[in-house]
């Protein structure tokens, strides 16, 4: 679900995105976030990264939450990916 989100985008920046490059099987939620991406980057998004969300994931109120199988680690929010869930094999981040 993507739902009641205000996002803006600079030059190939994302915001607000479910980004699929492993395996969905659970559920994303990505709801009421004001994100904005800058160039080339990712914000208020959930990102598999060659990994299985089996669980859930999402970014509510620009905050980002998982229950995905698997260990989950909080790291600080970088320039290129901020306020989003990246799950990798076996890791799940939160850049808060």
């Amino acid at each position: 679900m993507i739902a009641g989100n205000d996002g803006r985008t600079v030059m190939g920046g994302t915001a607000n995105s479910v980004i699929n490059r492993g395996v969905i099987s659970g559920t994303v939620t990505i709801a009421g976030n004001r994100s904005v991406a800058g160039m080339g980057a990712t914000t208020g998004s959930v990102r598999t990264a060659g990994g299985v969300l089996a669980g859930a994931a999402g970014v509510t109120g620009n905050t980002p939450w998982a229950a995905s199988a698997g260990y989950t680690v909080t790291a600080p929010s970088v320039g290129v990916v901020n306020r989003s869930v990246t799950v990798g094999p076996a890791v799940t981040v939160l850049n808060m």
